[in-house]
Parts: structure tokens; C-alpha cells; sequence
């Protein structure tokens, strides 16, 4: 699989849960890993479920900062991605919910 993003090819690859793709740089082994050198990110081929989305959702918030070129400090960036991976789809229904609240009070198209 790939997503694009800001022109920017990424592959989406699922790997066996011991493989060495999935080893942070401080060597510790996780669910997934987003390496900008070579613009992939790696996902345990045991997710699934809930689990797999909040990874999924994860690692392409490093996609997006990687894509963008935003620098944040390693540990900022962590609490960004695991904050958008567990509120972000809260975030973006609440937002249509409103959104069609207020278009719907004000005939806003």
C-alpha cells in the first residue's frame, strides 16, 4: 500500500512482529515505525481492530510532519502523534457535527 502525501511517495508495509523494521532508534521494538530515509512505515502484521487504527493513525502524523517538513523534538512529536491517534477522529466528528449545526442556524453552504 502507499499514501501520498505533499507529493511525496510513502509505502505502508506490514512486517512480521520481531522484525528489526520495527525497532525504534533507541532500539526498542514496537507496533510500528515511520522511517523518513526511506519513506516507509512499518506496522506489526499483528494489528488489528482498534489497535491497528490508533498505530495506523500514529505513525502517519510522522508521515505528515516528515512529509512537511516540521521539526519538533522527538519526545514533542510523540505526544503529538499518540494525542491526535487517540482524540483526532473525536476531534474531526465533532467538527462535522457543529459544522452542519452552524450551516444548518445560518444557511451557510
Amino acid at each position: 500500500m502507499r499514501i501520498i502525501v505533499n507529493s511525496i511517495v510513502w509505502n505502508i508495509i506490514f512486517v512480521p512482529s520481531n522484525s528489526k523494521e520495527l525497532l525504534r532508534s533507541d532500539n526498542v521494538l514496537t507496533l510500528g515505525v515511520t522511517d523518513g530515509n526511506v519513506n516507509c512505515v512499518f506496522l506489526s502484521n499483528q494489528l488489528h481492530g482498534e489497535l491497528l487504527y490508533k498505530v495506523l493513525c500514529h505513525e502517519l502524523c510522522h508521515v505528515y510532519i516528515f512529509s512537511y517538513g516540521i521539526y519538533f523534538l522527538i519526545e514533542e512529536e510523540e505526544r503529538l502523534a499518540e494525542f491526535i491517534s487517540m482524540f483526532g477522529k473525536n476531534i474531526i466528528n465533532d467538527t462535522n457535527i457543529l459544522l452542519n449545526q452552524i450551516q444548518r442556524k445560518y444557511d451557510i453552504i
